[in-house]
């Protein structure tokens, strides 16, 4: 992720007017910050439900036959340390899906460029004059 952030801010610096790069700059950052907390809420939100479920699994098929509490207090502790073990593997597969999803969008992205005249591109074919 962090070899991408240099070729992004590059990509939005050169895409606008130089008097804008600050104001593009401030936008960029605000909104890899905003989809930095979301993902992180999305992830930890996944979590939490995956190792609720993994735990009650794992309970349903697990058995402890003892009194001592000591060994009961271990035997929960393993179970819960196991079903957050598992719960990683669906993460990282949605995580996964996400990057290649926005990979594969980025390639749609449109970079307008400075023309000679003061106006701008979009890449293609027009034109924009200010």
């Amino acid at each position: 992720m962090g070899l991408g952030i240099a070729p992004r801010t590059n990509l939005i610096a050169s895409s606008v007017p130089k008097h804008e790069v600050g104001v593009a700059s401030s936008i960029f950052v605000l909104v890899r910050n905003i989809a930095g907390a979301f993902g992180i809420a999305i992830s930890t939100t996944l979590l939490v439900n995956f190792t609720k479920s993994n735990v009650l699994l794992i309970a349903h098929w697990s058995s402890l036959n003892t009194t001592n509490l000591l060994t009961q207090k271990e035997f929960i502790g393993l179970v819960e340390l196991k079903a957050q073990i598992d719960a990683y593997k669906p993460i990282f597969i949605v995580a996964t899906m996400a990057f290649i999803v926005g990979g594969i969008l980025a390639f749609w992205i449109r970079v307008s460029r400075e023309v000679e005249g003061g106006g701008y591109t979009d890449g293609i074919t027009n034109v924009i004059q200010i």
